[in-house]
């Protein structure tokens, strides 16, 4: 064997001819771009007294459980975790298959929920089911999609002729979501004047949800002795869903208006 790159790998007899390895072939070791290619050149010399030789080109093709695109195929798959909650694909690349891990679009992830971190065990398998696992961590992120909500509270009672600037009542809501603003706006206020509610003007509704009496107006006993006013909240920062209170929103009642 003429001395070469590969040379060393292999041996021959040198009566018979025959070709044999030295040692087992790993596609792995050799350049890509030969595509497992081998070659080497066999020289064979006889033993008259001037010795004549001859040359041939030997080429040795290692076959592949790896690199050829048939043995080079990976699947991706979620073995624990997940929860039902997401899926991996897996997809062609340029330097081999890649696994795109989504959320199932079944489901929907919700931050309000005890689950907020997954630790998922992805495994990648190739054709003869040699298996890699490694854990991909998951953490859901909190969006702006919860409604308000208004909490009940108790009525409240007022003095006609008021002139007081305080808050004589509240509005209260809640909501779930981590980052939020929310922002009261009046909807209505109905007076109860001789046993019917009409509309009237006598009180207004801060952003802050603070209930007040109307300058503009003047609270009379003896014309209406009870109110209603309906409210509703939004909150500035939803990103996602609803951003206001369920319509009707919460009333607050002045359940009495004293003399």
């Amino acid at each position: 064997i003429e001395e070469s790159l590969h040379s060393g790998s292999f041996s021959i007899d040198a009566n018979t001819g025959m070709l044999k390895n030295n040692a087992e072939l790993d596609r792995e070791a050799l350049d890509p771009k030969d595509n497992g290619r081998i070659n080497f050149n066999v020289i064979a010399t006889d033993k008259g007294t001037h010795s004549l030789s001859g040359s041939v080109s030997v080429v040795i093709v290692v076959e592949d459980l790896d690199q050829t695109a048939e043995f080079n195929r990976i699947s991706f798959s979620i073995i624990d975790g997940s929860f039902g909650s997401f899926i991996v694909r897996t997809s062609a690349d340029e330097e081999g298959y890649m696994g795109n891990i989504m959320v199932d679009p079944d489901i929907e992830l919700d931050y309000e929920t005890d689950r907020k971190k997954f630790m998922l065990r992805v495994e990648a398998a190739d054709l003869e089911q040699e298996k890699a696992t490694v854990t991909v961590e998951v953490n859901v992120l909190d969006v702006n999609d919860e409604r308000p909500e208004f909490k009940s509270g108790p009525a409240v009672s007022v003095k006609e002729n008021t002139t007081i600037s305080e808050a004589v009542g509240r509005f209260v809501a809640e909501d779930k979501d981590t980052n939020h603003s929310l922002v009261y706006e009046l909807e209505s206020v109905k007076c109860r004047c001789s046993g019917k509610l009409t509309t009237c003007e006598w009180f207004t509704i801060d952003p802050s949800g603070d209930v007040r009496v109307n300058p503009a107006h003047t609270v009379d006993y003896e014309e209406c002795d009870q109110a209603v006013i309906a409210a509703q909240v939004v909150d500035l920062y939803t990103e996602k869903g609803e951003n206001n209170s369920v319509i009707p929103g919460q009333k607050l009642m002045l359940t009495d208006i004293f003399c």
